[in-house]
């Protein structure tokens, strides 16, 4: 399922199973993209950056 956001005061997005589209950049321990967490294809070691890069020891998936 998709969801347009309608509402300019969202700063989180915490519902499984959707996607949010929006204009906004939501608050996030991490971003996944080509200017933050590097994401070459796989996924095992982009969860391995993130989860070093906010202080995890393990990532729940």
């Amino acid at each position: 399922m998709t969801r347009v956001n309608d509402d300019p005061d969202r700063a989180y997005w915490t519902e499984r199973g959707t996607v949010l589209v929006t204009n906004l950049k939501l608050g996030a321990a991490a971003y996944v993209c080509d200017k933050a967490v590097y994401f070459n294809g796989d996924w095992t070691t982009t969860l391995a950056t993130v989860t070093r890069a906010i202080g995890l020891t393990q990532v729940a998936v």
